[in-house]
């Protein structure tokens, strides 16, 4: 592919008329006139009128775009030698989004008179009070009785949620404050089936595990809103209004 000579003028001449004879041989075809239109623009009003040396500058930074852009490397993706691939260890540790089977669910067990002693021992009162009422954070156990519907009732995660898995994947990675994901499994068993015994979800002997915390009947029923299945050039829901 030929060189192409680009004579680059600005729009209005000055002292520096050298810098506007500048000629850049560029490794692809294109015209003088689109050229000489961007160099045009890329000097400010008021380096044209002022003779000041900042209409060099304006040549010289196109002059080196067009030349950096024709370039094969600049079309590339660079390397800078940072970073390396994660270890499957490490993708196993942010892996950790919990669906509504629990097949992601690791081994463990836990019941709510376990979890009673770990929302103690774990600090978890001094913020939700004891027994999950009466503390500056959310409250984790309804005032209201049963016959409330349960929209009705407090914005508690151990009722409003739709699957128990939810409530488990919840605590694993949001507490305790402050020292998010350091509970065990056994810890994040036992604290869920306490939450969930305190709303009378579960009773209080019950074991949970991997097996059994997915069959947890949630209150909210089938009462929670689902996402509509969607693929691709699906058209947009009915008053949808963007």
């Amino acid at each position: 592919m030929g060189s192409v000579r680009l004579r680059l003028v600005p729009r209005t001449r000055s002292s520096h008329d050298s810098a506007a004879d500048t000629v850049a041989n560029v490794g692809f075809k294109s015209g003088t006139r689109v050229i000489e239109l961007l160099v045009s623009f890329s000097i400010p009003k008021f380096a044209q009128k002022s003779r000041q040396p900042l209409a060099n500058f304006g040549i010289g930074t196109l002059a080196a775009i067009l030349l950096l852009s024709a370039s094969p490397a600049f079309a590339q993706s660079p390397t800078y030698g940072l970073g390396r691939t994660p270890t499957a260890e490490e993708l196993r540790a942010l892996d950790i989004s919990i669906g509504p089977t629990g097949e992601e669910l690791p081994p463990g067990r836990g019941t709510a008179r376990e979890g009673a002693q770990v929302f103690v021992n774990q600090g978890c009162i001094a913020c939700h009070g004891e027994s999950g009422i009466g503390g500056p954070a959310p409250v984790l156990r309804s005032k209201r009785g049963d016959d409330v519907p349960v929209w009705k009732r407090e914005r508690i995660l151990p009722l409003r949620a739709p699957f128990a898995t939810t409530v488990w994947d919840f605590i694993r990675r949001g507490m305790p404050l402050g020292r998010e994901g350091t509970l065990t499994a056994d810890e994040v068993y036992a604290v869920t089936a306490y939450l969930l015994f305190l709303n009378k979800v579960i009773p209080e002997d019950q074991v949970l595990d991997r097996e059994s915390l997915p069959k947890v009947k949630m209150p909210i029923g089938d009462e929670y809103g689902r996402l509509p299945d969607w693929k691709p050039a699906t058209k947009r829901l009915e008053g949808y209004p963007y």
